[in-house]
Protein backbone atom coordinates (compact mmCIF):
# COMPACT_ATOMS: atom_id res chain seq x y z
CA UNK A 1 0.00 0.00 0.00
CA UNK A 2 1.51 3.64 -1.22
CA UNK A 3 0.56 6.72 0.16
CA UNK A 4 1.52 10.03 -0.03
CA UNK A 5 0.98 13.30 2.14
CA UNK A 6 -0.11 16.13 0.59
CA UNK A 7 -0.25 19.75 1.78
CA UNK A 8 -2.15 22.82 0.38
CA UNK A 9 -2.32 26.61 2.53
CA UNK A 10 -5.36 28.65 2.42
CA UNK A 11 -6.39 29.19 -0.77
CA UNK A 12 -6.80 33.00 -1.21
CA UNK A 13 -8.02 34.53 -4.16
CA UNK A 14 -6.52 38.06 -4.21
CA UNK A 15 -8.92 40.78 -4.78
CA UNK A 16 -11.44 45.04 -3.08
CA UNK A 17 -12.13 45.00 -3.02
CA UNK A 18 -10.84 42.44 -1.36
CA UNK A 19 -9.49 38.19 0.78
CA UNK A 20 -6.84 40.13 2.69
CA UNK A 21 -6.34 42.14 -0.53
CA UNK A 22 -9.85 44.91 -0.45
CA UNK A 23 -8.81 47.80 0.48
CA UNK A 24 -10.98 49.72 2.21
CA UNK A 25 -13.39 51.93 0.76
CA UNK A 26 -11.48 55.09 -0.96
CA UNK A 27 -11.28 58.01 1.43
CA UNK A 28 -9.27 61.40 1.32
CA UNK A 29 -5.52 60.67 2.11
CA UNK A 30 -4.14 62.06 5.24
CA UNK A 31 -0.92 63.72 4.84
CA UNK A 32 1.68 61.55 6.06
CA UNK A 33 -0.39 58.57 4.95
CA UNK A 34 1.41 57.24 2.36
CA UNK A 35 5.19 55.60 2.57
CA UNK A 36 7.70 57.53 1.28
CA UNK A 37 9.96 56.65 -1.65
CA UNK A 38 13.02 56.47 0.44
CA UNK A 39 10.85 53.63 2.46
CA UNK A 40 9.78 51.64 -0.47
CA UNK A 41 13.72 51.45 -1.77
CA UNK A 42 14.44 50.14 1.41
CA UNK A 43 11.90 47.01 1.34
CA UNK A 44 12.41 46.17 -1.97
CA UNK A 45 16.46 46.70 -1.31
CA UNK A 46 16.09 43.56 0.94
CA UNK A 47 16.16 39.76 -0.29
CA UNK A 48 12.64 38.62 -1.84
CA UNK A 49 10.86 36.03 -0.29
CA UNK A 50 10.26 32.85 -3.22
CA UNK A 51 8.40 29.63 -2.86
CA UNK A 52 4.98 31.09 -1.61
CA UNK A 53 2.32 29.05 -3.32
CA UNK A 54 2.82 25.73 -2.65
CA UNK A 55 1.77 22.67 -4.80
CA UNK A 56 0.31 23.08 -8.28
CA UNK A 57 -3.37 22.13 -8.74
CA UNK A 58 -4.07 19.79 -11.84
CA UNK A 59 -6.32 21.53 -14.53
CA UNK A 60 -9.67 20.62 -15.20
CA UNK A 61 -12.44 21.23 -18.14
CA UNK A 62 -15.64 20.21 -16.44
CA UNK A 63 -16.46 18.28 -12.74
CA UNK A 64 -19.81 17.34 -11.92
CA UNK A 65 -19.80 17.53 -8.15
CA UNK A 66 -21.04 14.42 -5.98
CA UNK A 67 -23.45 15.70 -3.59
CA UNK A 68 -25.51 16.54 -1.46
CA UNK A 69 -24.98 20.66 -1.90
CA UNK A 70 -26.27 23.37 -0.08
CA UNK A 71 -29.18 26.00 -1.39
CA UNK A 72 -28.49 28.37 1.47
CA UNK A 73 -25.52 29.31 3.95
CA UNK A 74 -25.87 28.57 7.13
CA UNK A 75 -23.87 27.27 10.41
CA UNK A 76 -25.43 24.13 10.73
CA UNK A 77 -23.44 21.24 12.84
CA UNK A 78 -22.00 17.97 11.12
CA UNK A 79 -23.13 14.73 13.39
CA UNK A 80 -20.63 11.91 11.29
CA UNK A 81 -19.70 8.48 13.00
CA UNK A 82 -16.94 7.42 10.87
CA UNK A 83 -13.58 6.89 12.28
CA UNK A 84 -12.60 9.78 10.99
CA UNK A 85 -15.54 11.82 12.25
CA UNK A 86 -14.79 10.61 15.69
CA UNK A 87 -10.98 12.05 15.55
CA UNK A 88 -12.48 15.44 14.36
CA UNK A 89 -15.08 15.34 17.32
CA UNK A 90 -12.76 14.62 20.61
CA UNK A 91 -10.21 17.71 19.10
CA UNK A 92 -13.25 19.45 19.11
CA UNK A 93 -14.62 18.50 22.86
CA UNK A 94 -11.31 19.84 23.99
CA UNK A 95 -11.90 22.79 22.17
CA UNK A 96 -15.61 23.93 22.81
CA UNK A 97 -16.22 27.02 21.84
CA UNK A 98 -13.87 27.49 19.05
CA UNK A 99 -13.64 24.34 16.87
CA UNK A 100 -17.48 23.75 15.28
CA UNK A 101 -17.50 20.86 13.14
CA UNK A 102 -19.30 22.75 10.31
CA UNK A 103 -21.50 20.51 7.62
CA UNK A 104 -20.34 22.79 4.62
CA UNK A 105 -16.64 21.89 5.52
CA UNK A 106 -17.94 18.51 5.82
CA UNK A 107 -19.01 18.72 2.14
CA UNK A 108 -15.98 20.78 0.94
CA UNK A 109 -13.66 18.13 2.33
CA UNK A 110 -15.97 14.72 0.50
CA UNK A 111 -16.03 16.93 -2.40
CA UNK A 112 -11.86 17.58 -2.97
CA UNK A 113 -11.38 13.74 -2.04
CA UNK A 114 -13.64 12.25 -4.59
CA UNK A 115 -12.07 14.64 -7.32
CA UNK A 116 -8.45 13.38 -5.56
CA UNK A 117 -9.16 9.90 -5.81
CA UNK A 118 -10.11 10.21 -9.24
CA UNK A 119 -7.52 12.77 -10.66
CA UNK A 120 -4.88 12.24 -8.12
CA UNK A 121 -4.16 16.05 -7.90
CA UNK A 122 -5.86 19.03 -5.97
CA UNK A 123 -8.47 20.46 -7.85
CA UNK A 124 -7.71 24.05 -9.09
CA UNK A 125 -8.69 27.52 -7.49
CA UNK A 126 -11.71 27.92 -9.49
CA UNK A 127 -13.27 24.28 -8.76
CA UNK A 128 -12.67 24.91 -5.13
CA UNK A 129 -14.30 27.73 -4.95
CA UNK A 130 -17.09 26.62 -6.81
CA UNK A 131 -16.88 23.48 -4.33
CA UNK A 132 -16.89 26.11 -1.04
CA UNK A 133 -19.80 27.42 -2.72
CA UNK A 134 -21.92 24.90 -3.68
CA UNK A 135 -21.10 23.30 -0.24
CA UNK A 136 -22.97 26.63 1.61
CA UNK A 137 -19.44 27.52 3.23
CA UNK A 138 -19.74 31.08 3.70
CA UNK A 139 -15.89 31.34 2.59
CA UNK A 140 -13.78 30.03 -0.20
CA UNK A 141 -10.83 30.44 1.62
CA UNK A 142 -9.82 27.57 4.02
CA UNK A 143 -6.79 25.82 5.10
CA UNK A 144 -6.68 21.94 3.54
CA UNK A 145 -4.41 18.85 4.63
CA UNK A 146 -4.45 15.39 2.35
CA UNK A 147 -3.57 11.78 3.46
CA UNK A 148 -4.22 9.96 -0.02
CA UNK A 149 -2.32 6.47 -1.75
CA UNK A 150 -3.33 3.48 -3.48
CA UNK A 151 -4.86 1.18 -1.87
CA UNK A 152 -5.48 -2.54 -2.68
CA UNK A 153 -8.64 -4.10 -3.35
CA UNK A 154 -8.35 -6.81 -0.27
CA UNK A 155 -7.20 -3.80 2.54
CA UNK A 156 -11.04 -2.90 4.10
CA UNK A 157 -11.97 -0.01 5.27
CA UNK A 158 -11.03 -1.17 9.22
CA UNK A 159 -7.75 -1.74 8.29
CA UNK A 160 -7.04 1.27 6.34
CA UNK A 161 -8.38 3.76 9.34
CA UNK A 162 -5.98 1.54 11.74
CA UNK A 163 -3.00 2.19 9.51
CA UNK A 164 -4.01 5.87 8.30
CA UNK A 165 -5.34 7.04 12.64
CA UNK A 166 -1.73 8.48 13.58
CA UNK A 167 -1.49 10.68 10.36
CA UNK A 168 -5.29 11.05 10.05
CA UNK A 169 -4.89 12.86 13.51
CA UNK A 170 -1.77 14.88 13.21
CA UNK A 171 -3.45 16.62 10.28
CA UNK A 172 -6.51 17.36 12.02
CA UNK A 173 -4.51 18.84 14.84
CA UNK A 174 -2.51 20.78 12.49
CA UNK A 175 -4.51 22.42 10.40
CA UNK A 176 -7.98 22.63 13.19
CA UNK A 177 -6.20 22.68 16.23
CA UNK A 178 -5.90 26.71 16.63
CA UNK A 179 -8.02 29.98 16.39
CA UNK A 180 -11.92 29.70 15.95
CA UNK A 181 -12.68 27.34 13.11
CA UNK A 182 -15.27 25.46 11.70
CA UNK A 183 -13.69 22.03 10.65
CA UNK A 184 -14.94 18.86 8.26
CA UNK A 185 -13.03 15.42 6.94
CA UNK A 186 -14.28 12.86 5.05
CA UNK A 187 -12.91 9.55 3.57
CA UNK A 188 -13.71 8.61 -0.32
CA UNK A 189 -12.26 5.19 -1.63
CA UNK A 190 -12.13 4.62 -5.25
CA UNK A 191 -11.39 1.15 -6.79
CA UNK A 192 -7.54 1.18 -6.00
CA UNK A 193 -7.06 4.66 -4.35
CA UNK A 194 -8.52 6.28 -1.05
CA UNK A 195 -7.99 9.67 0.40
CA UNK A 196 -8.81 11.81 3.46
CA UNK A 197 -9.34 15.08 3.84
CA UNK A 198 -9.33 17.77 6.17
CA UNK A 199 -10.59 21.48 6.23
CA UNK A 200 -10.51 24.11 8.26
CA UNK A 201 -11.93 27.67 7.88
CA UNK A 202 -11.38 30.27 9.91
CA UNK A 203 -14.36 31.54 12.07
CA UNK A 204 -14.92 35.65 11.00
CA UNK A 205 -18.04 36.12 10.69
CA UNK A 206 -21.57 34.52 11.93
CA UNK A 207 -24.42 34.63 9.16
CA UNK A 208 -27.97 34.54 9.68
CA UNK A 209 -29.45 31.91 7.05
CA UNK A 210 -29.17 33.16 3.53
CA UNK A 211 -30.56 31.67 0.55
CA UNK A 212 -28.11 31.18 -2.24
CA UNK A 213 -31.17 32.81 -4.20
CA UNK A 214 -32.22 36.82 -4.46
CA UNK A 215 -35.22 37.96 -3.46
CA UNK A 216 -38.14 39.60 -5.12
CA UNK A 217 -36.45 43.21 -5.45
CA UNK A 218 -33.27 41.15 -6.63
CA UNK A 219 -31.19 41.72 -3.89
CA UNK A 220 -29.28 39.26 -1.53
CA UNK A 221 -29.14 40.63 2.05
CA UNK A 222 -26.25 39.69 4.03
CA UNK A 223 -27.51 40.01 8.03
CA UNK A 224 -24.53 38.38 10.34
CA UNK A 225 -22.47 39.41 13.01
CA UNK A 226 -18.90 39.66 12.77
CA UNK A 227 -16.38 38.06 15.15
CA UNK A 228 -13.48 39.83 15.26
CA UNK A 229 -12.90 43.49 15.91
CA UNK A 230 -13.35 45.40 12.65
CA UNK A 231 -14.00 49.66 12.01
CA UNK A 232 -15.65 48.87 8.58
CA UNK A 233 -17.00 46.44 6.11
CA UNK A 234 -18.06 46.62 2.60
CA UNK A 235 -19.45 44.06 0.41
CA UNK A 236 -19.17 44.33 -3.60
CA UNK A 237 -21.06 41.80 -5.99
CA UNK A 238 -20.33 41.40 -9.45
CA UNK A 239 -23.08 42.14 -11.89
CA UNK A 240 -23.32 40.76 -15.66
CA UNK A 241 -20.04 39.83 -17.83
CA UNK A 242 -18.42 43.28 -16.39
CA UNK A 243 -20.26 44.88 -14.04
CA UNK A 244 -20.03 45.69 -10.28
CA UNK A 245 -21.94 47.53 -7.23
CA UNK A 246 -20.83 47.92 -3.89
CA UNK A 247 -23.35 46.64 -1.33
CA UNK A 248 -25.76 49.11 0.77
CA UNK A 249 -24.92 48.96 4.30
CA UNK A 250 -27.87 49.28 6.31
CA UNK A 251 -26.64 52.16 8.91
CA UNK A 252 -29.25 51.64 11.36
CA UNK A 253 -27.06 48.17 12.11
CA UNK A 254 -23.80 49.22 13.73
CA UNK A 255 -20.95 46.97 13.36
CA UNK A 256 -20.15 44.03 15.05
CA UNK A 257 -23.83 43.14 13.71
CA UNK A 258 -23.85 44.19 9.87
CA UNK A 259 -26.95 43.92 7.14
CA UNK A 260 -25.65 44.29 3.75
CA UNK A 261 -28.12 44.45 0.64
CA UNK A 262 -26.46 43.41 -2.67
CA UNK A 263 -28.40 43.68 -5.71
CA UNK A 264 -27.94 41.57 -8.47
CA UNK A 265 -28.47 40.89 -12.14
CA UNK A 266 -31.92 38.55 -12.74
CA UNK A 267 -30.35 37.34 -15.66
CA UNK A 268 -27.57 36.14 -14.64
CA UNK A 269 -26.84 32.34 -14.13
CA UNK A 270 -24.34 32.75 -11.04
CA UNK A 271 -22.78 35.95 -9.65
CA UNK A 272 -20.26 36.39 -7.22
CA UNK A 273 -20.03 38.66 -3.68
CA UNK A 274 -17.03 39.65 -1.64
CA UNK A 275 -17.19 40.86 1.86
CA UNK A 276 -14.40 42.18 3.51
CA UNK A 277 -13.76 43.52 7.17
CA UNK A 278 -11.61 45.84 8.06
CA UNK A 279 -9.70 46.24 11.65
CA UNK A 280 -9.20 49.47 13.21
CA UNK A 281 -6.02 51.33 11.72
CA UNK A 282 -5.65 48.83 8.92
CA UNK A 283 -5.92 49.29 5.35
CA UNK A 284 -5.81 46.01 3.91
CA UNK A 285 -9.63 43.72 5.28
CA UNK A 286 -9.51 40.26 5.90
CA UNK A 287 -11.85 38.54 3.57
CA UNK A 288 -15.20 37.23 6.00
CA UNK A 289 -17.50 36.10 3.42
CA UNK A 290 -16.92 34.89 -0.27
CA UNK A 291 -20.11 33.45 -2.09
CA UNK A 292 -21.83 32.55 -5.48
CA UNK A 293 -25.15 33.13 -6.01
CA UNK A 294 -27.72 32.06 -8.46
CA UNK A 295 -29.92 35.09 -9.57
CA UNK A 296 -31.71 33.16 -12.49
CA UNK A 297 -33.00 31.00 -9.52
CA UNK A 298 -31.25 27.31 -10.49
CA UNK A 299 -28.02 25.95 -9.06
CA UNK A 300 -26.06 23.42 -10.80
CA UNK A 301 -23.84 20.78 -9.52
CA UNK A 302 -21.47 20.90 -12.41
CA UNK A 303 -18.18 23.15 -12.75
CA UNK A 304 -17.68 24.07 -16.16
CA UNK A 305 -14.83 26.86 -16.05
CA UNK A 306 -15.50 30.25 -18.73
CA UNK A 307 -13.69 29.77 -21.43
CA UNK A 308 -10.63 31.81 -21.27
CA UNK A 309 -9.16 33.96 -24.02
CA UNK A 310 -5.06 33.34 -24.10
CA UNK A 311 -2.25 34.98 -25.37
CA UNK A 312 -0.19 37.61 -23.62
CA UNK A 313 3.00 37.75 -21.75
CA UNK A 314 2.95 37.05 -18.29
CA UNK A 315 4.53 40.47 -17.49
CA UNK A 316 3.51 43.61 -16.80
CA UNK A 317 2.85 45.20 -20.41
CA UNK A 318 1.36 41.56 -21.28
CA UNK A 319 -1.21 42.34 -18.53
CA UNK A 320 -2.00 45.35 -19.24
CA UNK A 321 -2.50 44.76 -23.00
CA UNK A 322 -5.00 41.95 -22.08
CA UNK A 323 -6.90 44.08 -19.92
CA UNK A 324 -7.12 46.81 -22.14
CA UNK A 325 -8.58 44.44 -24.30
CA UNK A 326 -11.36 43.80 -22.09
CA UNK A 327 -12.18 47.27 -20.89
CA UNK A 328 -12.23 47.62 -24.75
CA UNK A 329 -14.97 45.04 -25.16
CA UNK A 330 -16.88 46.41 -21.92
CA UNK A 331 -16.31 50.07 -23.58
CA UNK A 332 -14.08 51.59 -20.89
CA UNK A 333 -11.49 54.21 -21.61
CA UNK A 334 -8.19 52.08 -22.53
CA UNK A 335 -5.39 52.78 -19.91
CA UNK A 336 -1.37 53.10 -20.29
CA UNK A 337 1.05 50.80 -18.32
CA UNK A 338 3.32 53.52 -16.61
CA UNK A 339 6.90 52.10 -17.19
CA UNK A 340 8.69 53.65 -14.08
CA UNK A 341 5.80 53.38 -11.83
CA UNK A 342 5.44 49.46 -12.90
CA UNK A 343 9.76 49.08 -11.86
CA UNK A 344 8.58 50.13 -8.63
CA UNK A 345 5.24 47.84 -8.43
CA UNK A 346 7.66 45.08 -9.67
CA UNK A 347 10.00 44.50 -7.24
CA UNK A 348 7.31 45.70 -4.03
CA UNK A 349 5.17 42.56 -5.09
CA UNK A 350 6.86 39.49 -3.66
CA UNK A 351 6.58 41.58 -0.23
CA UNK A 352 3.12 41.52 -0.78
CA UNK A 353 2.29 38.27 -1.49
CA UNK A 354 4.39 36.96 1.15
CA UNK A 355 2.93 39.42 3.47
CA UNK A 356 -0.76 38.16 2.84
CA UNK A 357 -0.12 35.34 2.59
CA UNK A 358 1.32 35.38 6.63
CA UNK A 359 4.91 34.75 5.78
CA UNK A 360 6.19 38.05 6.70
CA UNK A 361 4.57 41.18 9.23
CA UNK A 362 1.14 41.52 7.89
CA UNK A 363 1.79 45.06 8.13
CA UNK A 364 4.37 44.96 5.05
CA UNK A 365 1.82 44.73 3.26
CA UNK A 366 -0.45 47.84 3.74
CA UNK A 367 2.61 49.51 3.34
CA UNK A 368 3.23 47.62 0.19
CA UNK A 369 -0.77 49.22 -1.00
CA UNK A 370 -0.17 52.44 0.16
CA UNK A 371 3.05 52.78 -1.20
CA UNK A 372 1.70 50.97 -4.89
CA UNK A 373 -1.87 53.63 -4.08
CA UNK A 374 0.81 56.63 -4.17
CA UNK A 375 1.90 56.43 -7.39
CA UNK A 376 4.86 58.28 -6.82
CA UNK A 377 6.75 57.52 -10.23
CA UNK A 378 3.59 57.92 -12.14
CA UNK A 379 3.64 59.96 -15.28
CA UNK A 380 0.99 62.49 -14.50
CA UNK A 381 -0.76 64.30 -11.87
CA UNK A 382 -2.47 61.46 -9.52
CA UNK A 383 -5.73 62.22 -8.33
CA UNK A 384 -6.65 58.93 -6.88
CA UNK A 385 -4.48 56.10 -6.55
CA UNK A 386 -5.96 52.16 -6.07
CA UNK A 387 -4.88 48.73 -5.97
CA UNK A 388 -5.77 45.27 -7.17
CA UNK A 389 -3.92 41.94 -6.58
CA UNK A 390 -4.74 38.32 -7.69
CA UNK A 391 -3.38 35.10 -7.34
CA UNK A 392 -3.73 32.87 -10.44
CA UNK A 393 -2.64 29.28 -10.25
CA UNK A 394 -2.52 27.81 -13.90
CA UNK A 395 -2.74 30.62 -15.87
CA UNK A 396 -0.11 30.15 -18.12
CA UNK A 397 -0.87 33.64 -20.59
CA UNK A 398 -1.55 37.12 -19.69
CA UNK A 399 -5.46 36.78 -20.77
CA UNK A 400 -5.84 33.75 -18.47
CA UNK A 401 -4.64 35.98 -15.47
CA UNK A 402 -6.84 38.88 -16.22
CA UNK A 403 -9.58 36.57 -17.07
CA UNK A 404 -9.08 35.20 -13.27
CA UNK A 405 -8.77 38.48 -11.96
CA UNK A 406 -12.29 40.33 -13.16
CA UNK A 407 -13.60 37.17 -11.83
CA UNK A 408 -13.65 38.56 -7.95
CA UNK A 409 -15.48 41.51 -7.71
CA UNK A 410 -13.18 43.45 -5.98
CA UNK A 411 -10.38 43.14 -8.33
CA UNK A 412 -13.44 44.11 -10.72
CA UNK A 413 -14.06 47.26 -9.94
CA UNK A 414 -10.30 48.16 -9.63
CA UNK A 415 -9.91 47.18 -12.88
CA UNK A 416 -12.64 47.98 -14.51
CA UNK A 417 -13.28 51.72 -13.04
CA UNK A 418 -14.00 53.62 -15.59
CA UNK A 419 -11.77 56.75 -14.38
CA UNK A 420 -8.64 55.19 -14.27
CA UNK A 421 -6.25 55.64 -17.41
CA UNK A 422 -2.80 54.49 -16.06
CA UNK A 423 -1.50 51.23 -14.61
CA UNK A 424 1.07 49.78 -13.15
CA UNK A 425 1.72 45.86 -12.68
CA UNK A 426 4.44 43.67 -11.22
CA UNK A 427 4.03 40.29 -11.25
CA UNK A 428 5.47 37.11 -9.45
CA UNK A 429 5.51 33.78 -11.49
CA UNK A 430 6.70 30.19 -9.91
CA UNK A 431 6.98 27.74 -12.36
CA UNK A 432 7.45 25.10 -9.39
CA UNK A 433 3.91 25.70 -8.71
CA UNK A 434 2.70 26.55 -11.84
CA UNK A 435 1.35 29.93 -10.56
CA UNK A 436 1.14 33.50 -11.70
CA UNK A 437 0.59 36.60 -9.37
CA UNK A 438 -0.03 39.92 -10.41
CA UNK A 439 -0.22 42.83 -8.33
CA UNK A 440 -1.81 45.76 -10.06
CA UNK A 441 -1.84 50.04 -9.20
CA UNK A 442 -4.40 51.71 -10.84
CA UNK A 443 -4.34 56.01 -11.47
CA UNK A 444 -7.16 58.49 -11.78
CA UNK A 445 -5.32 61.49 -13.32
CA UNK A 446 -6.18 65.08 -12.70
CA UNK A 447 -7.78 65.89 -15.90
CA UNK A 448 -8.47 70.07 -16.99
CA UNK A 449 -11.37 68.76 -18.71
CA UNK A 450 -13.23 67.03 -16.67
CA UNK A 451 -13.79 70.67 -14.34
CA UNK A 452 -16.90 71.25 -15.58
CA UNK A 453 -18.06 68.27 -14.77
CA UNK A 454 -16.45 68.24 -11.19
CA UNK A 455 -18.23 71.97 -10.75
CA UNK A 456 -21.58 70.16 -12.04
CA UNK A 457 -21.27 67.44 -9.35
CA UNK A 458 -20.63 70.34 -6.37
CA UNK A 459 -23.44 72.16 -7.61
CA UNK A 460 -25.63 69.46 -7.93
CA UNK A 461 -24.58 68.41 -4.19
CA UNK A 462 -25.53 71.60 -3.09
CA UNK A 463 -28.55 72.03 -4.37
CA UNK A 464 -29.83 68.25 -2.85
CA UNK A 465 -28.55 69.63 0.65
CA UNK A 466 -30.66 73.39 0.16
CA UNK A 467 -33.41 71.02 -0.70
CA UNK A 468 -33.52 68.85 2.05
CA UNK A 469 -34.04 72.40 3.74
CA UNK A 470 -37.06 73.38 1.76
CA UNK A 471 -34.22 76.19 -0.30
CA UNK A 472 -34.08 76.69 -3.53
CA UNK A 473 -31.27 75.80 -5.69
CA UNK A 474 -28.03 78.07 -6.16
CA UNK A 475 -27.84 80.31 -9.35
CA UNK A 476 -24.68 80.68 -11.26
CA UNK A 477 -23.22 84.13 -11.44
CA UNK A 478 -22.62 84.42 -15.32
CA UNK A 479 -19.96 87.65 -15.17
CA UNK A 480 -17.47 85.54 -13.48
CA UNK A 481 -16.96 83.12 -15.25
CA UNK A 482 -14.49 84.73 -16.95
CA UNK A 483 -12.46 84.92 -14.06
CA UNK A 484 -13.29 81.54 -12.90
CA UNK A 485 -12.06 79.52 -15.96
CA UNK A 486 -9.06 82.14 -15.37
CA UNK A 487 -7.48 81.26 -12.12
CA UNK A 488 -9.02 77.35 -12.49
CA UNK A 489 -6.30 77.68 -15.55
CA UNK A 490 -3.49 79.14 -12.87
CA UNK A 491 -4.14 76.38 -10.06
CA UNK A 492 -3.75 73.76 -12.85
CA UNK A 493 -0.70 74.69 -13.36
CA UNK A 494 1.16 75.57 -10.72
CA UNK A 495 0.87 79.43 -10.35
CA UNK A 496 -1.12 79.90 -7.78
CA UNK A 497 -1.86 77.72 -4.59
CA UNK A 498 -5.63 78.08 -3.91
CA UNK A 499 -5.53 80.91 -1.47
CA UNK A 500 -4.06 83.20 -3.88
CA UNK A 501 -6.46 82.10 -7.12
CA UNK A 502 -9.35 82.34 -4.50
CA UNK A 503 -8.15 86.25 -3.53
CA UNK A 504 -8.11 86.92 -7.29
CA UNK A 505 -11.30 85.61 -7.89
CA UNK A 506 -12.95 87.72 -5.04
CA UNK A 507 -11.47 90.85 -5.80
CA UNK A 508 -12.38 90.81 -9.74
CA UNK A 509 -15.78 90.13 -8.70
CA UNK A 510 -16.14 92.78 -6.13
CA UNK A 511 -15.08 94.70 -9.29
CA UNK A 512 -17.54 93.47 -11.67
CA UNK A 513 -20.50 92.95 -9.68
CA UNK A 514 -19.76 96.03 -7.47
CA UNK A 515 -20.48 95.01 -4.22
CA UNK A 516 -18.55 92.96 -1.29
CA UNK A 517 -18.09 89.12 -1.70
CA UNK A 518 -17.65 86.02 0.07
CA UNK A 519 -15.44 83.61 -0.52
CA UNK A 520 -14.48 79.60 0.16
CA UNK A 521 -11.84 77.59 -0.55
CA UNK A 522 -13.05 73.71 -0.04
CA UNK A 523 -10.46 70.78 -0.45
CA UNK A 524 -10.65 67.21 -1.18
CA UNK A 525 -9.75 64.47 -2.62
CA UNK A 526 -13.05 63.93 -4.38
CA UNK A 527 -16.20 66.03 -5.37
CA UNK A 528 -18.04 63.83 -2.57
CA UNK A 529 -15.87 64.25 0.12
CA UNK A 530 -16.15 68.21 0.25
CA UNK A 531 -17.27 69.28 3.49
CA UNK A 532 -19.80 71.94 2.36
CA UNK A 533 -19.77 74.59 4.94
CA UNK A 534 -23.14 76.31 6.17
CA UNK A 535 -23.10 79.52 4.55
CA UNK A 536 -23.96 77.74 1.65
CA UNK A 537 -26.88 75.84 2.70
CA UNK A 538 -28.94 78.40 5.10
CA UNK A 539 -29.32 81.39 2.86
CA UNK A 540 -32.78 81.92 1.60
CA UNK A 541 -31.39 82.55 -1.75
CA UNK A 542 -27.87 81.56 -3.14
CA UNK A 543 -26.07 83.17 -5.95
CA UNK A 544 -22.30 82.23 -6.79
CA UNK A 545 -19.27 81.89 -9.04
CA UNK A 546 -17.48 78.43 -9.24
CA UNK A 547 -13.87 77.39 -10.37
CA UNK A 548 -12.63 73.98 -10.11
CA UNK A 549 -8.81 72.90 -10.15
CA UNK A 550 -6.28 70.80 -9.18
CA UNK A 551 -3.34 71.34 -6.99
CA UNK A 552 -0.20 69.56 -5.78
CA UNK A 553 0.60 69.71 -2.08
CA UNK A 554 4.59 69.51 -1.31
CA UNK A 555 5.44 65.56 -0.04
CA UNK A 556 1.96 64.40 -0.87
CA UNK A 557 1.59 61.62 -3.66
CA UNK A 558 -1.74 62.94 -5.16
CA UNK A 559 -3.76 65.90 -6.06
CA UNK A 560 -6.16 67.91 -4.27
CA UNK A 561 -9.13 69.25 -5.51
CA UNK A 562 -9.80 73.05 -5.36
CA UNK A 563 -13.11 74.38 -5.64
CA UNK A 564 -13.45 77.87 -5.36
CA UNK A 565 -16.52 79.41 -4.29
CA UNK A 566 -17.53 83.61 -4.52
CA UNK A 567 -20.62 85.05 -3.37
CA UNK A 568 -22.30 88.42 -3.04
CA UNK A 569 -21.89 89.22 0.40
CA UNK A 570 -25.48 89.38 2.51
CA UNK A 571 -26.65 92.98 3.15
CA UNK A 572 -23.30 94.66 1.21
CA UNK A 573 -23.02 97.19 -1.34
CA UNK A 574 -19.77 98.19 -0.13
CA UNK A 575 -16.90 97.64 -3.16
CA UNK A 576 -14.54 95.65 -0.72
CA UNK A 577 -14.13 91.31 -0.47
CA UNK A 578 -15.16 89.83 2.31
CA UNK A 579 -13.63 86.99 4.43
CA UNK A 580 -12.55 84.07 2.43
CA UNK A 581 -12.44 80.64 4.59
CA UNK A 582 -10.99 77.42 3.46
CA UNK A 583 -12.71 73.91 4.22
CA UNK A 584 -10.97 70.61 4.08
Amino acid sequence: MNHERLFSGPFIAFSIAATAALSAPACASKPGEFPTQGELSDLAAQVAPTGMFGKSAVDVSAWELKGPLADTIEATAHDGSSPWDKLLKDLAASRTGLLFMSESAHCLARETAAFLVEKKALPPEPLQGFMAARCGAPSRSFAIQVLSGEVAKETTDDKLAADWHPKVGEMIRATAGHGSQAAGVAFVRGETRAAVVVVAQDRRVLLEKTSLFPDTENHIVLKGELLAPAAQIRGIANQGRFGFADCTINQGVKLPSFELICAVKPEDESARITVAAYPPGRILGATVADMLVFPAGATTTRFEPPAQATGGALDGAGLAEALNGVRKEAGLALVEHDAAQAGVVGKLSPFYFAAALGLMDATIADKVVLGVRAGWEVNGLVQEGDFASIVAPGAKTAAEVIDTAIAAPATRSALLDPEIRRIAIGTVIEPASNTAAALFGTYVLADPSKHEKEAAAVIARITRLRAAKKLPAPEIIGEVAGHAARVAQQIDAGEATPDEALNDLMKQSVQTLSSGVQGFALSGSSTAQLSIPDALLSRPTLRLAIAVGHYKVKNEPWTKLAVLLVLPAEGSRQTAHGPATRFF
